[in-house]
């Protein structure tokens, strides 16, 4: 666990000032080592698939994700019962485009881990992205009552509320956000995005 500690310093201190949903996940997977072991992957995983994942991340930050799917796969291989490697490698297909193994990657990982924050995340933005806003609000919601810290469930909480016309109540979430985010990645696309 120290190992994987070193290790995500390491590649967010090499990625620092860059932006993306994989510098973002190995941030909150970073703050999830406090109170886990095995990259908040659950204490009966095993090893490999601490690793596994560590290289996936790794990857996605390359640009190379191919290999980084490879590293979920074989990593679900280990253990298949694991609810958050399902959950990333799900977001993964959807920022890939790939929309039918999203939501089936993220059916399974809210079958096994139904509060996994990230896992609730993505179900959002897949019904967000059908125009289903009401029911990807009652998703970050439940994501936000597990997870009260992620940037990233405040700012697609934030477009959904926008999208619904709940302007003042999206503006309310952007300000949480960059109050947590403190001027970074995020926090800097909510106000782009000019909420």
């Amino acid at each position: 666990s120290a190992l994987a500690v070193t290790a995500l310093q390491c590649f967010l201190s090499m990625v620092e000032g860059e932006t993306g949903a994989r510098v973002a996940a190995a941030r909150e997977i970073l703050e999830l080592l406090g109170a886990t072991t095995g990259l908040g992957l659950g204490a009966a995983s095993p090893p490999e698939v601490a690793e596994l994942v560590h290289n996936a991340i790794d990857f996605v930050a390359a640009g190379r994700t191919a290999e980084a799917l490879t590293c979920y796969t074989k990593a679900l291989e280990y253990d298949e019962s694991n609810g958050k490697v399902w959950a990333m490698k799900a977001e993964l297909h959807f920022d890939l485009g790939q929309f039918e193994e999203a939501q089936a990657g993220c059916e399974r990982a809210l079958l096994l881990s139904p509060n996994g924050a990230d896992a609730l995340c993505l179900k959002g933005r897949l019904l967000a992205r059908g125009g289903g806003h009401e029911a990807a609000l009652q998703c970050y919601d439940r994501a936000q009552t597990i997870q009260p810290k992620s940037s990233g469930v405040l700012l697609y909480k934030a477009r959904a509320l926008d999208a619904l016309g709940r302007r003042t109540e999206a503006v309310r979430n952007l300000e949480r956000l960059v109050a947590l985010d403190g001027g970074g990645d995020k926090a800097h696309l909510a106000e782009a995005l000019g909420l």
